[in-house]
C-alpha cells in the first residue's frame, strides 16, 4: 500500500515539476510573442520605425508566419497545463481516498486485535472456571461499544 502512495506522491511531483517547465516555456513564449507583437506594431508599411529598415513582403510574412507559430505554441502549451491541473488533482483526490482507506484499515486492524485479546482473555478465564455468563455479557458490551466506534469512524 505505501508504495502505491509513494508513486502516486512521485507521479504528482512530476506533474508539477512538468507543469513548473511549461509555465516557463509559456512564459518565455509570451515574452516572444510581445516581442514580435511589438514588432508588428511598429512596422508602418514596408519600415520598421525603429530603425528604420525596408522590409520586403516576404520578410513580412516570415514575421507574420512566425508570430502565428508562436500563437499556436502558446496556445498548445496553455492546453496542455490545463490538462496537467486536471491529472494533479485527479491524482491528489485519488490519493486522498487510498489514505482515507488505509487509516479506517488501520482502525479495523486495531480494533480486530482487541477483539482478540479480549477473546483470548475470556478463554484463559473460562479454562479457571469463572462465571461464564457474566463473562459473556462483559465481553458483548465491549464488542458493542467497539462497534460504536467503528461505525462513528466510518460516519
Amino acid at each position: 500500500m505505501d508504495n502505491r502512495f509513494l508513486a502516486i506522491k512521485n507521479k504528482i511531483q512530476k506533474l508539477l515539476e512538468e507543469n513548473a517547465e511549461y509555465r516557463l516555456n509559456i512564459n518565455n513564449l509570451k515574452l516572444e510573442l510581445e516581442k514580435l507583437q511589438s514588432q508588428n506594431e511598429n512596422f508602418d508599411g514596408n519600415k520598421l520605425e525603429a530603425n528604420s529598415q525596408d522590409f520586403s513582403s516576404d520578410e513580412i510574412e516570415s514575421l507574420n508566419s512566425q508570430l502565428e507559430r508562436k500563437q499556436a505554441l502558446l496556445e498548445e502549451s496553455d492546453d496542455q497545463m490545463r490538462e496537467l491541473k486536471i491529472r494533479i488533482s485527479e491524482l491528489e483526490e485519488e490519493n486522498l481516498l487510498k489514505e482515507n482507506t488505509l487509516e479506517i484499515q488501520k482502525n479495523t486492524i486495531n480494533d480486530l486485535k482487541e477483539q482478540n485479546k479480549l477473546i483470548k482473555l475470556a478463554n484463559e478465564m473460562s479454562d479457571e472456571k469463572a462465571d461464564n455468563h457474566d463473562l459473556k455479557i462483559k465481553i458483548n458490551e465491549l464488542i458493542r461499544d467497539i462497534d460504536r466506534c467503528i461505525d462513528l469512524l466510518n460516519e
